[in-house]
């Protein structure tokens, strides 16, 4: 039956990034004369958000809404279709977790291969969302389905479903949402593999496309994903390479287009399926300086923090360093210190709140 046999979206994998952060940054050079101490504007990479894939799938589209949370446990209530009349249901209950309790799918399928399904996602809160599909074969190729449908939240989806050799689907899709528009591109192979593009563009910025999603799966399970942002006056590069075992590797370039260096930021971490992990990143300045930067970071969010600051105006190798913990709330401690140019050094101590407020006292 052409419904069930749609491909799940299995695109959910935390692409990781500091992009908030960096768009925070105002791209002032730091300098140990003038300005003041040189203290690291970015944290490590965290669990950070999930790109949202909407999928003509009733369970991915379920688990890629970052709003509505994740089962942990569904199970098949209802699952039936008759051959004589082309009628189906498929009934999916939550056991355990996530905002949507329900998953009801009722339609019907023509000989010729067309037909409309409804499908009804019921919240535990009462509230309803339903999506009308409807599908019929391309008349000049019959491999290929096309798919239209509407939710009764003014949202519009529209599909083309290609079958490849060895059960393999190639798909293209777009979705009008109510955060902006998803265009997918690629191929899903018969073990639901994906390899492909998604592109999203957010009506409200001027900016279009906001992002674009290149996605590898190989078939030891290893997932790639390369991820090109462009926030106001940034492009961020971050490409995330998750192992079968949950590990993964995170790597990165922010250029802000405002300024000559690029990029400005560049670095790269690893972490184990727990969340632990080590890395940094390297900071460019205009005239030449450079802050560059290591991290230790705890399954909790917590993370230990070195720094060496090089200002290209002096002849010295490390012009300012530092040390500071910082607890999973964000707060920290730490001291700072800076190597005047004629041989002396100064220490002082850094003190982080909870919401990023810094101070710098006791110097000594």
């Amino acid at each position: 039956m052409t419904v069930t046999n749609m491909r799940s979206r299995r695109l959910t994998i935390a692409v990781l990034g500091c992009a908030l952060l960096v768009a925070a940054c105002d791209g002032s050079l730091p300098s140990v004369r003038g300005v003041g101490l040189t203290v690291p504007s970015l944290t490590p990479p965290g669990a950070g958000g999930i790109r949202r894939i909407p999928s003509i799938d009733a369970k991915s589209l379920e688990d890629g809404d970052e709003t509505s949370g994740r089962c942990e446990r569904w199970v098949t209530e209802i699952d039936t279709y008759s051959r004589r009349s082309g009628d189906f249901e498929r009934l999916e209950r939550c056991l355990s977790g996530g905002e949507i309790e329900t998953i009801h799918t009722v339609g019907n399928q023509e000989l010729d291969g067309s037909g409309h399904y409804a499908t009804t996602y019921t919240y535990r809160d009462g509230h309803q969302v339903v999506w009308q599909y409807s599908f019929q074969p391309d008349p000049a190729d019959p491999n290929t389905t096309s798919y239209v449908a509407s939710s009764d939240a003014g949202e519009s989806f529209q599909g083309q479903y290609r079958s490849l050799e060895n059960g393999a689907t190639h798909a293209s899709e777009t979705w009008d949402l109510v955060d902006g528009t998803y265009q997918i591109e690629g191929v899903y192979e018969a073990d639901n593999r994906f390899n492909g593009s998604v592109t999203f563009d957010d009506p409200t910025t001027e900016q279009s496309p906001d992002w674009i999603l290149d996605n590898q799966e190989d078939l030891d399970g290893t997932v790639t994903q390369q991820v090109t942002t462009y926030v106001a006056n940034w492009q961020l590069h971050e490409s995330v390479v998750v192992a079968p075992d949950g590990s993964y590797g995170f790597s990165f370039g922010y250029d802000d287009t405002r300024t000559e260096v690029s990029p400005d930021y560049r670095g790269g971490y690893q972490f184990d399926a727990a969340g632990a992990g080590s890395g940094g990143y390297h900071q460019y300045y205009e005239d030449g300086s450079t802050l560059e930067v290591e991290q230790q970071i705890a399954s909790d969010g917590s993370f230990d923090q070195r720094w060496w600051f090089d200002d290209a105006n002096t002849d010295q190798r490390v012009d300012q360093e530092g040390a500071a913990h910082y607890n999973a709330d964000g707060s920290g401690s730490g001291t700072v210190i800076t190597h005047v140019v004629d041989g002396g050094t100064e220490t002082c101590d850094l003190s982080v709140s909870a919401d990023g407020a810094t101070s710098i006292d006791n110097c000594r």
